[in-house]
């Protein structure tokens, strides 16, 4: 039996865990802490006390500073998150525990962070995962709404909320995780570093041509590697910059009849380019909104012009 991760290694089954997702599927990425050592032999001693701890306990994959071990296969649930998050959830323990934000973006607790935001991106491209953290109310949703619902990255503290009762009170990985940062990492494994910011709407077209060319890997990771930031649910933009340039050759959006034609052939494209793209359709209505705003604006100017020239 190999890994399911790069540069992790295969401990062998522990002791408890559930074969099958019992009717359900993945539909969280979830993190957790050990409340243990960040030493760089944590991950394996976690699997190894799994072999034999009579609670009950066990999780997918373990992360310290300098490996990964994966215990449970993802198809098949750990008992990491009870009922309902163990069959929605792939389980990720990192070793350590609660700690101040200072204390997670430490060398060695930094070093975890990464080895878990590169495996929860294979989990987003293999599950069709949102990389953003979920809502507690999100997470419910994914129960309730199966198969449809939310997919995306939580905390175990997230499941406690969702589904509380009686025993449910852990509150992993503590309010002061930096889940900006890890998210942000995870959006780095899936699609890159975005080197500038953001130029506008023509990346965005650019972007949905190649999200439906590519759809197995995800259209949020090709997003944020293509220059776009931060969509919540393929309905918001980051850095928005209105509507300066657009189409797929990036040209100038000039304020005049050519300008309006351009932006109406971009939005006759949008609808068809969302197709079967992951979150393309809400983002698609986020751009037609915008570029039906752009349109407005420059048909007034174009109106002004006319009312002005008539006037001299």
């Amino acid at each position: 039996m190999q890994a399911e991760y790069p540069d992790t290694k295969w401990s062998g089954p522990p002791r408890a865990f559930g074969t099958g997702r019992d009717g359900k599927a993945v539909r969280l990425s979830v993190i957790h802490y050990t409340a243990g050592s960040e030493s760089r032999t944590s991950a394996a001693g976690g699997a190894a006390y799994d072999k034999t701890r009579t609670d009950g306990t066990s999780c997918h994959v373990f992360h310290d500073p300098d490996s990964s071990v994966q215990e449970v296969l993802r198809a098949n649930r750990s008992n990491s998150a009870f009922g309902e998050g163990n069959r929605l959830g792939v389980q990720h323990e990192l070793c350590g525990t609660v700690q101040t934000r200072a204390q997670w973006l430490d060398p060695a607790s930094d070093a975890i962070l990464t080895r878990a935001a590169r495996a929860v991106a294979k989990d987003c491209v293999d599950f069709g995962l949102e990389p953003r953290k979920l809502a507690w109310q999100e997470v419910r949703r994914a129960w309730t709404e199966f198969p449809n619902g939310p997919r995306g990255i939580c905390g175990h503290h997230d499941i406690t909320l969702a589904f509380p009762g009686p025993g449910r009170s852990h509150t992993d990985p503590g309010p002061e995780f930096p889940w900006d940062i890890f998210i942000a990492r995870v959006r780095q494994f899936l699609g890159g570093t975005p080197t500038s910011t953001p130029q506008g709407d023509d990346d965005m077209i650019k972007v949905l041509a190649i999200a439906q060319a590519n759809g197995n890997t995800g259209f949020y990771g090709w997003a944020y590697g293509h220059g776009l930031v931060d969509i919540p649910n393929g309905a918001e933009l980051e850095n928005w910059r209105g509507a300066s340039r657009f189409a797929a050759g990036g040209l100038e959006v000039s304020g005049d009849e050519a300008g309006l034609d351009q932006l109406k052939w971009v939005l006759d494209k949008i609808a068809p380019a969302a197709v079967n793209v992951p979150g393309g359709e809400q983002l698609a209505a986020v751009v037609a909104s915008a570029v039906d705003s752009r349109i407005a604006a420059i048909a007034r100017a174009v109106n002004d012009e006319a009312h002005e020239r008539s006037a001299e």
